[in-house]
């Protein structure tokens, strides 16, 4: 029995696993609990956060299907690995194609996958843009039953998945039925016979939805269907539904027809050729009235931008202004450029008028903001502009030539941010200057040097894309005072090579080559040579921000099943051991050859401990590799890798082989891709990565939009995702995506920030704070922290899934409490380093390698105070017992390592708020003193609510917030996502 049937069957629902096709569709039949009878709901969890999906039965009277529905709703927003699912198992036949439909209304709902089969392998988001609150709206999908998508018992799943933000949604009449029809007994008849039942709630959208039931007909399987749709103005429509079931005479055939219906309103005629016929009365759209909506609303726009432009000018140097002055009529083109296409299809349309649901009311608001700013007479803040010209790195940070408002001149340090990463960003490079971007990211991979063999040799270069894109986007950026961080994309290695080095071959997107494979090394050596090559004699050079080497690099495809992996591993237990005999000293092992080395896998720790470290080091030496090889051409210019530092703490990521502490080692910058659905991540991953070498980190691929969300975003829900990783140790931060998507385009693409103007301008305008308060920023992060968690890949390894979680409710609980956290790795514990810490917190770190134990046990002897929380220090790297020879502090509970924490280490403000009924929904707050005395809070609320904050300033001291410039009074209230940087003085 499959893993989802045994949990059905202790379910009380075994039924389920014996499916036919969807089963109370309607959801009229509910159980004690609430839920619709032969459906399951489940809610997925994390390390990071438990669910709160919550999915009830619920009355409605206008349902298309019955008065029960389906509600749901889905709260936290972006929280990987964090969904709930509705699930159903059918029976269908493979290699047959089926049409899933069902019925949806709500209101904001982002995120919505139904995924289909065994392996989830076809995935499809539903389209939720232009949802009602009102009105129900169907939804279609068709899929061929791939037979490796049926489980061992023939069954199928059809999962909802509420993956992202909802604030609620209903579901209905959900049915599962083959295109080609479902025969079923009926009467002989002497002629064919037509009935025709519309799907409900169909009427006002651009479909003709019917079941149509013909009877009286000998077909063999495969006919074709012809219908014909004749309109109100006299238009004849043809079309075709193919590959039919066969139906004889004295069966019915009941056909489920989906067709587009994009006629004149009035009656119109439905006929089946030598069948029947019906007619109907087709609605006027509505979609033509708000296509004139939407253009008087951006004329009304665009003559409120040139009222308000007389006072614009009096303030030409103003940066602040100059986003607004920018960006209002930039968006306002765009969307009348929208608005004016000749669309080909009703999708495509709501497609363009559904970007114009998001845009024009932020339109409108930013100029309501904007007027309100040239009302208030209050003086705006100055800012710096970055100048072309060399950047330097002091104390981790960038250090450029910057130009105030009044033309001045200064060599300070530069907060970059900016976007990319394609074409588009390449062409808009001057409105970034505009409006405060002053780094941009596009990239060139092997494909586009490579795009066939050689003729003399394997591989010749073909430089025409670098000159028309690289070079032409490097002189871009230095006409227009932006940095480029260019990646080299070395996981876009061309087909042909592929095919011509099967040895290679590691099947994954960003490491398709195997990295230990000698062709590999040398494939991409070349590649490095004649790319950077060119890039070292570039006139443009100058532009260069820092050289990306790899795009979310993994190796997970590294495995003890893989011979090539294997042969590669009995290398690495050669080279660091010199025998099986070797490591088995070091391990307490007792292994007599590799082979039973290796068949033990991860059933011994020790042999799991030393493949892990073996992938890590094999994944990193890569990049240190071609690091050397960029560097011997172009010195002087800085290194990164885009390494994706969420997944390091994520409980199912062991096998990607990622080590940021063995990156950081080859790396100029920290450099990351990293989400932003909650504050956690940027906030725990660029603090560790600062930790673990104290030079600024760069996030190059901003995740702060759910790539194809269909619904506003809050502008300080990006404002905060810059300025705060920018106070966590950030210098660098790349907004994903910019890139002006179009009707059937990458779906990755669809959403982005490009389209959405309010959050343009908060992007901005975090980019030129932090510009602002550059050298605040920096002291901010460079004052060390007194406490830090322990980063230990050791148990990462061993004891991977309570340790992730362990390390996340840790970081939330203390990130409440005022004290500045960072991290301190084994290596670091090892080498005594222990900087200014007074406190360690051991999150459920029930393996730590021996020496790093023993760093702990010198720490404790010098003053400094282990706090555990869960269980710690029970073994070794290899799983041997360990001997704790030190005195430990117990803080098992939330309130308890609060305490522990803020008796050992006072603060010389306290800042208090309530707590959150979600601990996802704090207060963060982290106090520094400077060396020159004074006192920095950074503090943003993660509660949707206001939260009422308390400072206390000690003696007459005053605050400032250093962001807004305001006075701040003893107790406020603080709005959610507002960071605030306060200086006490």
């Amino acid at each position: 029995m499959n893993k989802l049937c045994l949990t059905l069957f202790l379910l009380g629902s075994a039924g389920l696993c014996n499916a036919e096709l969807i089963r109370n569709g309607s959801f009229e039949a509910v159980g004690p609990d609430k839920l619709p009878q032969h459906w399951l709901f489940t809610a997925k969890g994390s390390e990071r956060a438990q669910p709160n999906i919550t999915l009830t039965t619920v009355s409605d009277a206008g349902a298309p299907a019955g008065g029960t529905v389906v509600r749901f709703t889905h709260p936290a927003a972006g929280v990987n690995d964090v969904y709930g699912s509705l699930i159903q198992l059918v029976r269908p036949e493979a290699g047959r194609r089926y049409r899933l439909n069902f019925y949806m209304k709500g209101k904001n709902i982002n995120q919505l996958l139904l995924i289909f089969g065994a392996r989830w392998a076809e995935r499809w988001v539903v389209p939720t843009a232009g949802l009602s609150e009102t009105g129900w709206k169907l939804f279609s999908h068709e899929i061929t039953i791939d037979p490796q998508d049926l489980d061992p018992n023939g069954d199928y799943q059809v999962r909802f998945n509420i993956e992202g933000y909802a604030e609620w949604g209903m579901f209905d009449g959900v049915s599962f039925v083959p295109t080609g029809g479902t025969v079923a007994p009926g009467r002989r008849s002497a002629a064919p016979q037509l009935e025709i039942r519309p799907l409900p709630a169909a009427g006002d959208s651009d479909l003709f939805a019917a079941d149509l039931i013909l009877s009286g007909l000998d077909r063999e399987a495969g006919w074709t269907l012809p219908v014909e749709i004749t309109d109100a103005a006299g238009k004849l429509y043809r079309y075709g539904l193919k590959e039919l079931n066969a139906v004889r005479n004295g069966e019915t055939l009941t056909v489920n027809a989906i067709l587009p219906l994009e006629i004149a309103a009035g009656e119109y005629a439905v006929k089946l050729p030598g069948i029947g016929s019906a007619k109907f009365t087709r609605q006027p759209s509505r979609a033509p009235r708000e296509i004139a909506e939407q253009k008087e609303r951006l004329a009304r726009a665009r003559a409120r931008f040139a009222a308000l432009e007389p006072e614009l000018a009096k303030y030409p140097r103003s940066r602040y202004l100059a986003v607004y002055a920018n960006v209002i009529p930039q968006q306002i083109e765009l969307q009348e450029k929208d608005l004016n296409r000749r669309f080909g299809s009703a999708p495509e349309r709501d497609y363009y008028l559904n970007r114009g649901r998001i845009a024009i009311p932020e339109i409108e608001t930013a100029l309501d903001d904007l007027a309100a700013l040239l009302r208030s007479g209050k003086p705006l803040p100055g800012n710096w502009k970055l100048a072309s010209g060399e950047v330097e790195y002091r104390d981790g940070f960038p250090v450029a030539e910057m130009i105030d408002e009044q033309g001045n001149r200064q060599r300070r340090y530069v907060m970059f941010g900016g976007y990319g990463h394609f074409e588009q960003a390449i062409r808009d490079m001057p409105l970034f200057d505009r409006i405060g971007g002053n780094v941009v990211q596009f990239e060139i991979g092997p494909w586009s040097v490579y795009p066939q063999p050689g003729r003399q040799r394997e591989l010749e270069p073909d430089f025409t894309y670098y000159h028309d894109y690289i070079e032409a986007g490097l002189k871009r950026a230095q006409e227009n005072n932006q940095k480029v961080a260019l990646l080299l994309a070395t996981h876009y290695v061309p087909e042909w090579f592929k095919k011509a080095h099967p040895e290679t071959d590691a099947g994954h997107l960003f490491v398709p080559l195997d990295i230990l494979h000698p062709a590999t090394r040398s494939f991409h050596r070349q590649f490095i040579r004649d790319i950077v090559g060119k890039l070292a004699k570039s006139p443009y050079r100058g532009a260069l921000h820092s050289i990306v080497l790899s795009n979310e690099p993994t190796y997970g495809q590294c495995t003890l099943d893989r011979s090539f992996s294997r042969a590669e591993f009995e290398k690495h237990l050669k080279r660091r051991y010199g025998s099986v005999a070797g490591f088995n000293r070091a391990a307490g092992t007792r292994f007599g050859d590799f082979r039973e080395l290796a068949d033990a896998g991860y059933g011994s720790p020790a042999v799991k401990h030393e493949f892990i470290r073996f992938k890590r080091e094999a994944l990193a030496g890569w990049h240190s590799f071609m690091a050397s090889e960029v560097r011997r051409l172009l010195p002087g210019v800085p290194l990164q890798a885009k390494l994706m530092i969420h997944q390091v703490y994520a409980e199912r990521e062991l096998e990607m082989g990622l080590d940021p502490e063995r990156f950081a080692a080859f790396s100029d910058l920290n450099g990351n891709d990293n989400g932003d659905g909650t504050w956690l991540d940027p906030s725990l991953g660029t603090a560790l990565q600062y930790s673990l070498k104290p030079v600024s980190v760069a996030n190059t691929e901003n995740h702060y939009i759910s790539d194809g969300s269909q619904i506003p975003v809050e502008p300080q829900s990006i404002y905060t995702s810059l300025f705060q990783q920018y106070m966590h140790g950030a210098s660098t931060l790349v907004g994903w995506v910019w890139a002006d998507n179009a009707f059937n385009g990458a779906p990755w693409l669809d959403g982005c920030i490009q389209r959405r103007p309010l959050d343009i301008i908060a992007h901005s305008r975090a980019i030129l704070d932090a510009n602002r308060l550059s050298a605040e920023i920096v002291a901010f992060n460079r004052v060390p922290p007194e406490a830090a968690l322990i980063y230990s890949p050791t148990s990462l390894t061993l004891n991977r899934n309570r340790h992730t979680k362990a390390v996340y409710d840790a970081w939330r609980t203390l990130s409440a409490t005022g004290r500045k956290l960072g991290f301190i790795s084994e290596k670091q514990l090892a080498a005594r380093k222990f900087g200014k810490l007074r406190v360690i917190v051991a999150p459920e770190v029930r393996n730590l390698k021996r020496d790093a134990l023993a760093g702990l046990h010198e720490f404790v002897r010098r003053g400094g105070t282990v706090l555990t929380a869960g269980e710690n220090f029970h073994g070794d790297e290899f799983g041997r017992p360990a001997e704790v020879k030190f005195r430990t502090v117990p803080a098992n509970s939330r309130e308890t390592l609060r305490a522990e924490l803020a008796r050992r280490i006072p603060l010389p403000v306290e800042v208090s708020a309530p707590a959150p009924a979600d601990s996802l929904d704090i207060v963060q707050v982290r106090t520094v003193t400077l060396p020159d005395g004074r006192i920095l809070v950074n503090l943003v609320n993660f509660d949707r609510s206001a939260r009422r904050v308390k400072l206390d300033i000690p003696g007459g001291g005053s605050a400032v917030d250093l962001i807004s410039g305001e006075p701040v009074p003893r107790e406020f209230s603080l709005a959610w996502k507002t960071p605030m940087l306060i200086e006490i003085r």
